[in-house]
């Protein structure tokens, strides 16, 4: 999960193995490109050529932000339509590919052979050796496929208001990336910094730290001192750092498109209240539902899950974003990465200023920060994915490694309170009865109570 305690500290290499086979079953196959609605991605070999570089040039009539990248928000940028969307985001998503690879390839070379800095940045380049920029369709497209559609390496660019057509269907299997926030609703770094000098002192993950002795937990220091080192470090002025543990500070942080839709609300249903807690509790379920991440320039997160089935989205306030991810791996995928495989293939989605990923739930990803960037991110459970959910707490329940977090401790007392409500729900069905939620199929409820009441030893409740 972005934004938490620990990361997942694994020794990659590269893979000697193929390419990731395609999924063989038929409602997974990628249709033909529908030239309307799709954009095939360039090769990796092609993302740094002269034509991505004109490709760029051809967005000049847009207002560009402080960071080099284009603003979304602006007023000029058109987003009524598909090509148009196309237009703004294609060259960006070239450029911003090439810009992760320049910076790695400057840490690298500025950095000692012992700090993260380099450690980190040597694995992120064979990452990015392997990406594409992936195949983009639009909400129309979407929508004509069933449920189970889930293509490897593509994903939805959308506006926002297509965004909310998109969520009024079923939830979708593949990453999507809205254009623009609304007005009134971003953060600045300057602001947020002035708030954090409120608290007394901040986690941070500092890039210049010696894995082999401080591993991957982050520092706790004065609040002071870490806002400091973030003004005369950032944008690539020294040693990358990434602030984590941020909590909540920005309210109402629901995407419009998520607004007021119960099924996408199950966490908020089972929050508990069970008085004041004795001891504060870095893996409370309910303080990671709503998150700030701020990170200079060159930061970048290893490949990671965010644990127990969550939904992550995460808005754009101020800065540009490369998110790489490997969405659809299957269980066997995910244990070839555990064992230190960096996986082949995979998209990197770009993420402009004002502009916002929905991550669906068990994606293997790994944010790489472009320019100093400040994003604000909200979890979510939907109620028809109850049996995913609990297959893939139990899978890193089995393998801790999957995931890079603990189980959280609230997991167990919220699935058991959602599982009574769905019970209730079933009972109560009649002709003139509604379930507030969309519940998985009945028959999907015994294998649910049969993971949950396992996962019981784990806090040998």
């Amino acid at each position: 999960m972005s934004g938490t305690t620990h990361e997942r500290n694994c020794p990659m290499k590269p893979s000697t193995e193929g390419t990731r086979p395609q999924y063989s079953a038929p409602d997974l196959v990628t249709p033909a490109p529908d030239t309307t609605n799709t954009l095939p991605s360039p090769s990796p070999s092609n993302t740094s050529s002269d034509s991505s570089r004109q490709s760029v040039s051809e967005v000049d009539d847009k207002s560009e932000d402080a960071h080099g990248g284009t603003d979304s928000s602006a007023p000029s940028t058109d987003r009524s339509s598909f090509p148009a969307l196309l237009a703004y985001y294609h060259p960006q998503a070239l450029k911003g590919l090439d810009d992760a690879k320049a910076e790695f390839t400057r840490l690298r070379n500025v950095s000692t052979d012992d700090i993260r800095a380099k450690v980190d940045s040597i694995q992120m380049a064979e990452i990015l050796a392997k990406v594409t920029i992936g195949n983009i369709i639009s909400v129309d497209h979407a929508l004509t496929m069933g449920p189970e559609w889930s293509p490897e390496e593509t994903f939805i660019l959308c506006s926002l208001a297509d965004a909310r057509r998109l969520c009024d269907g079923n939830p979708p299997r593949i990453p999507v990336i809205v254009i623009g926030s609304p007005d009134g609703r971003r953060m600045t770094i300057e602001d947020f910094l002035k708030t954090l000098e409120t608290r007394q002192t901040l986690d941070v993950h500092d890039f210049k730290d010696i894995p082999g002795e401080q591993g991957y937990i982050p520092h706790r220091l004065p609040s002071k001192d870490v806002i400091g080192s973030f003004k005369t470090r950032g944008n690539g002025k020294g040693a990358p750092m990434n602030m984590v543990n941020l909590g909540r500070v920005k309210d109402n942080a629901i995407p419009p498109c998520l607004q007021d839709r119960n099924d996408y609300k199950l966490i908020d249903l089972t929050r508990t209240d069970n008085g004041k807690a004795e001891e504060p509790s870095l893996d409370d379920f309910d303080d990671c539902v709503t998150f700030q991440l701020l990170a200079t320039k060159g930061a970048a997160h290893l490949p990671h899950i965010d644990r127990h089935g969550v939904y992550t989205t995460a808005l754009n306030e101020e800065g540009r974003k490369l998110w790489i991810m490997w969405p659809q791996l299957t269980f066997e995928e995910l244990k070839s990465w555990r064992m230190g495989t960096i996986p082949d293939g995979g998209i990197a989605v770009y993420i402009g200023q004002g502009d916002m990923l929905i991550q669906p739930p068990n994606t293997l990803h790994s944010p790489v920060t472009l320019n100093d960037c400040l994003m604000t991110g909200t979890m979510h459970w939907h109620s028809s994915h109850l049996l995913d959910i609990l297959r893939y707490t139990k899978a890193a329940v089995e393998d801790p490694g999957i995931t890079n977090e603990a189980m959280a401790r609230q997991f167990i007392p919220k699935m058991t309170r959602i599982i009574e409500q769905w019970k209730k729900d079933l009972a109560a069905r009649t002709e003139n009865h509604s379930d507030a939620y969309t519940w998985p199929p009945p028959e999907h409820l015994d294998e649910c109570e049969e993971i949950l009441e396992a996962s019981y030893s784990y806090f040998n409740i």
